[in-house]
């Protein structure tokens, strides 16, 4: 979503400064000053800028040729920060990340996180939240392969799973020993996977959304859906999800973690805008997985 937002915008940013380009040429109304940096305020700086040194507009205004880049700069800055420091995994999530007899933790070239018990029953490709390191999702996941399924949490590019939705295909052609899999994810990462499952529905037994919505119809997609929210989610958007359920499927399950919030699927501390959890982030791990499981049990039978 954020990344057709930006894109929408910035494309928006450079055609108006084109347009105004062309109004000057020919002595018509002109579009004000305060829309063209209002647009670049909004996230279309980058748009602006090019808009600027494309059509040779506004390029001699010093309001223009200081605000312009240093909205630009801005917006990298913050997106650098956001995607460096936002959502790092707490130590007790490294911690989680231990193979022993039973399961093995790997790591592929730093994109992809295995845990993987011996015989896995089934996979499960699991999204990441936007700005969330991927290894915040490790305690989640080990309490999901401890129930006997292979998981596999992906590293999304500056981590977030718009600028890469088809990161499960690679996971599942690559790992052919598995003949269950299940799409996860949390958030936007539920999102994503969403629309990735909506595109390859005969790839998968079933989506599991973690505080998220679909975007895509799955009605007659063929797959499973299980969504889990806490009681205490203070960043989803609860109109969103209520108007995207008819996307999904009428059989779709639901289950509300009592206590819960949106932050406690992942070991990365509070999150801005979220509500306090009554219970603990270890409990709401722990119901979490035994749904996880018992969904992805029904869904094989």
């Amino acid at each position: 979503m954020l990344l057709i937002y930006f894109t929408g915008i910035n494309l928006l940013a450079f055609i108006l400064y084109g347009l105004d380009k062309q109004r000057a040429r020919r002595h018509r109304q002109r579009i004000p000053e305060r829309v063209l940096l209002g647009v670049a305020a909004l996230g279309g700086a980058l748009g602006a800028l090019l808009g600027m040194a494309f059509f040779h507009h506004k390029t001699r205004k010093p309001l223009f040729r200081i605000w312009i880049p240093s909205l630009l700069i801005f917006y990298l800055l913050l997106f650098l920060i956001l995607t460096v420091y936002g959502g790092r995994a707490r130590s007790g999530a490294f911690s989680s990340l231990q193979a022993d007899d039973n399961l093995s933790v790997t790591y592929e070239t730093n994109n992809l996180l295995l845990l993987t018990p011996k015989k896995p029953r089934a996979g499960i490709i699991f999204y990441p939240g936007a700005f969330i390191q991927f290894e915040a999702y490790g305690p989640l996941m080990r309490k999901c392969a401890d129930h006997g399924y292979a998981c596999f949490i992906v590293r999304m590019p500056l981590n977030l799973a718009v600028f890469n939705k088809d990161a499960a295909r690679e996971v599942k052609d690559y790992y052919t020993g598995i003949s269950h899999w299940f799409l996860a994810g949390h958030s936007l990462g539920a999102a994503m996977a969403a629309s990735y499952g909506a595109e390859h529905p005969e790839d998968y037994d079933g989506l599991i959304m973690l505080a998220g919505y679909s975007p895509e119809d799955l009605t007659y997609s063929g797959l499973s859906v299980l969504s889990i929210y806490g009681s205490r989610d203070g960043i989803l958007n609860s109109k969103k999800y209520e108007k995207y359920k008819s996307n999904l499927p009428a059989s779709f399950e639901e289950y509300v973690i009592e206590g819960g919030n949106h932050a406690g699927f992942g070991d990365y501390g509070d999150q801005s805008g979220d509500q306090e959890a009554l219970i603990s982030v270890e409990e709401q791990m722990d119901k979490t997985a035994g749904r996880m499981a018992a969904f992805i049990e029904e869904t094989m039978k």
